[in-house]
């Protein structure tokens, strides 16, 4: 067939598909919302298969209490579901527009203590293998490792049609936002060892006492409130946010729906305009960063205290980030004692002392934040939160993110220069959706060792593709399958960017005009309350 994307309709349009580029010698690749910033889901030039049309929830069993979504359901087509049966997923990725099939396929994680990847509430998939027969795999019928493989396969096994997932019934979750001083819980160069020993303590006292808890630090959110005390901006003057999420029996906040809607209608906005101004201002200005972000952060204070929301409203908070082209690297980290918990403390400082280091250089590479999630390690060999079943009851990871907006002078050294500290760090696996460094995927295969091994054993034994047509040159790297990389098409970008489907350049282009027109008046607002404050 001929190579190029194709869009699919239905469980016969993928088996047609794989059958006839199987038949040309073709590999296969199946994007939806093509959020990824890896290499893990290109076609090398071959055929990508569109599933986004492919988006029904076909099934609910109310006593199993399981659901069953198509591959092109996004998070955010789940939701009206949740909330009119009370039953949901516990946990779950921040953003509403990605695709479940994107999400288990990658192992990608929420928030939460006690709660795993999306992959772990995976209870059953459809899988159009390299015959184009449609596989059901389920936790009823496979064998441990098949089941243990299955649910984390990067698009290794083929195609995936329909993911069924266990809901769970939970109350009510009360968020909270915290703002403090990032040297509460973070060391600073002056602490001695007790005063570490405490800060760390009151970070896993958080943490280890919560249902979830988000942490985020926006660079220079203090910059000039600490100027204007006389005193010098260092990281530690900073706040973090600290959103902690809590069950709860208490009913839904009254203020809750009018509040949710405000913050909606305000990221709309927010987003795009932060965009263009990354973009066409800060990436060729870079010191204005700290003014951007001494105004802007004033912004994220606008959530409330404490609010109880129902589970997938506390989950989804955050509207339009797509809207805002960013990059992004983040690994996971387990986090099993005293010495693994410090080892997370220093990655954090870390990269604090880094980012004081370029400014004070007159660079601004980390534009946007550093972020870390809390939750319990996964049963799914690929993910980066794997852990063996006799440790998985005591294993917890920390997965710890950085961002920039896309475009940034100097990301790349900078995140390079991160990951290689972070990878150091005993445990540490990199994200499959977000950036890898320079380096490529040198290591992968090592980091998850014996995991990967078992992997690819059930993977043979499942017979699902034994031309390795579903493993482009990228993942036969990482996954250290050197007889699946081929020659590809001559001119294929393999930059790891997003696949462009055109579904934003609509929005985009309406959207433009008015971005300028307020991004021109908040530069003007933002001069002005720069020279206020530095009188």
């Amino acid at each position: 067939m001929a190579a190029g994307a194709v869009a699919i309709s239905c469980l016969a349009d993928i088996q047609a598909a794989v059958c006839d580029a199987r038949a040309a010698g073709q590999r296969v690749r199946a994007v939806a919302r093509a959020h990824t910033w890896s290499d893990v889901f290109v076609d090398d030039g071959d055929v990508l298969l569109d599933v986004s049309r492919i988006n029904a929830v076909t099934s609910f069993d109310a006593a199993a209490r399981t659901v069953t979504v198509q591959a092109g359901v996004t998070t955010a087509d789940l939701i009206p579901l949740q909330l009119r049966t009370g039953l949901c997923v516990p946990s779950n990725v921040v953003l509403d527009t990605v695709t479940y099939a994107g999400i288990v396929t990658a192992a990608c994680h929420g928030t939460g203590w006690m709660e795993g990847t999306v992959s772990d509430y995976v209870t059953a998939m459809t899988i159009v293998d390299a015959d184009g027969a449609a596989r059901v795999f389920s936790e009823d019928t496979a064998d441990a490792e098949t089941w243990a493989a299955v649910r984390c396969n990067l698009g290794t096994w083929g195609v995936i049609y329909d993911i069924t997932l266990r809901l769970r019934a939970m109350a009510n979750m009360a968020v909270e936002n915290h703002f403090r001083h990032q040297g509460e819980y973070f060391p600073t160069p002056t602490d001695d060892e007790v005063a570490r020993e405490k800060k760390l303590a009151r970070l896993r006292h958080v943490v280890e006492r919560s249902t979830g808890v988000e942490l985020f630090w926006m660079p220079f959110n203090r910059f000039y409130h600490t100027l204007s005390a006389g005193r010098a901006w260092t990281p530690a003057s900073d706040d973090l946010w600290l959103r902690v999420f809590q069950e709860t029996t208490e009913p839904v906040s009254n203020s809750a729906p009018a509040v949710r809607a405000a913050l909606t209608a305000m990221q709309a906005w927010q987003m795009r305009l932060s965009d263009w101004i990354h973009r066409t201002i800060l990436s060729h200005h870079p010191l204005l960063v700290p003014a951007f972000y001494s105004l802007g952060f004033h912004t994220i204070k606008l959530f409330p205290k404490r609010m109880v929301e129902r589970v997938p409203h506390a989950i989804h908070y955050q509207a339009h980030i797509d809207s805002f082209k960013v990059v992004s690297f983040e690994v996971a980290v387990p986090l099993t004692d005293e010495a693994s918990w410090a080892a997370f403390s220093a990655m954090w400082t870390n990269v604090t002392q880094q980012v004081s280091a370029e400014h004070a250089a007159g660079r601004c590479p980390l534009t946007l934040a550093m972020e870390a999630r809390f939750v319990r390690s996964s049963g799914a060999l690929l993910a980066p939160c794997y852990a063996s079943e006799a440790k998985r009851r005591d294993t917890h990871h920390v997965y710890v993110e950085i961002l920039s907006a896309a475009g940034a002078p100097g990301w790349a050294a900078f995140r390079d220069a991160i990951a290689a500290q972070w990878l150091a760090v005993p445990g540490a696996r990199i994200h499959w959706s977000k950036q890898f460094p320079a380096v490529g995927t040198a290591g992968v295969a090592t980091a998850h060792g014996e995991a990967l091994q078992r992997f690819k054993a059930a993977r043979a034994a499942a017979g699902v593709d034994p031309p390795n047509m579903f493993v482009n040159n990228w993942l036969a790297g990482a996954l250290d399958i050197p007889e699946a990389v081929r020659l590809t098409t001559a001119g294929v970008v393999k930059t790891g960017a997003r696949l462009a489907l055109g579904r934003e350049a609509d929005e985009d282009r309406v959207a433009a005009t008015r971005q300028r027109r307020v991004a021109m008046l908040l530069m003007l607002l933002l001069v002005v309350a720069t020279v206020a404050m530095q009188r």
